[in-house]
C-alpha cells in the first residue's frame, strides 16, 4: 500500500491526483482546475516525511498533525515552496490533510496505483481466536491499526467471531485487527487447502 493517511476509513494516497476547486484557488492552493499530484506525506509533530510505504491516522478534520505535498511539473506559481525540498521551488504546496479529506480545496481524480478499494481478504493460515480455527474465513478490511505496526489491519468477518466492533466502525462482535502476514486476496492463497476443502469454504463464505 502506498504511503497514506486516513480519517475513519477512508485513505488519501501518496500518488493521487487531484484538481483544486474554486474554494482552492481562493485560498491560494493555485489556479481551480489545475491538477496536481500528492507526492508526500509531512508529520508536523516530528518535522520529517512519513516513511515510504507507511500510513497515519487523523482522528478529526480540524487536526494539524499532518501536511500533504501537492506537486505540478507544468505549473508554477511564486507563493508555491519546494515541500521542504522535496522538489524544485515554486511547484509544490502543502495543504493540512483535512481539508483534503472534506473536499473542499482539492478533488481526487485519480487514485495511487496500489490503493484499490478491494478490501475483500481472506486468512491465509490457521489463525485461532477463542479456540476456533479462522483460517479460509472472509473479511473486509475497514482500515489500518496503527497499534499493531503499520502492517495490520482493522477487518469485520461476515459471521459473529465474538470480536470486537472495531471503535465502532464494524458490527459487535465480529471484528478483530489481524496482522496483514494473516491476510491474502484469494481462497486460493490459503495455506493447506485441497480442492474439496476449497469448494467447502466457497460456499460459506459467499
Amino acid at each position: 500500500m502506498p504511503t497514506a493517511v486516513f480519517h475513519n476509513d477512508t485513505g488519501l494516497f501518496v500518488g493521487d491526483f487531484y484538481k483544486i476547486t474554486g474554494s482552492g484557488e481562493e485560498e491560494h492552493m493555485g489556479p481551480a482546475g489545475t491538477t496536481v499530484k500528492l507526492v508526500c506525506i509531512w508529520d508536523n509533530m516530528t518535522n520529517n516525511y512519513v516513511p515510504d510505504n507507511d500510513w497515519v491516522v487523523i482522528d478529526g478534520l480540524g487536526s494539524s498533525r499532518y501536511s500533504l505535498g501537492m506537486y505540478c511539473d507544468d505549473t508554477s506559481r511564486d507563493y508555491w515552496g519546494n515541500l521542504n525540498g522535496y522538489c524544485e521551488n515554486y511547484h509544490g504546496n502543502w495543504v493540512r490533510a483535512g481539508d483534503v479529506f472534506s473536499g473542499r480545496l482539492y478533488k481526487r481524480i485519480k487514485k495511487a496505483a496500489g490503493s484499490s478499494d478491494d478490501k475483500v481478504r481472506f486468512i491465509k493460515t490457521d489463525l485461532i481466536y477463542k479456540r476456533k480455527s479462522l483460517i479460509g474465513k472472509k473479511c473486509r478490511i475497514i482500515r489500518p491499526f496503527k497499534r499493531f505496526g503499520s502492517s495490520s489491519y482493522f477487518v469485520e468477518f461476515d459471521e459473529e467471531i465474538g470480536g470486537c466492533s472495531c471503535d465502532g466502525l464494524g458490527k459487535a462482535g465480529h471484528c478483530l485487527p489481524v496482522h496483514a502476514k494473516f491476510l491474502v486476496k484469494s481462497l486460493k492463497e490459503v495455506e493447506n487447502v485441497n480442492e474439496k476443502h476449497l469448494d467447502a469454504l466457497k460456499c460459506i463464505s459467499i
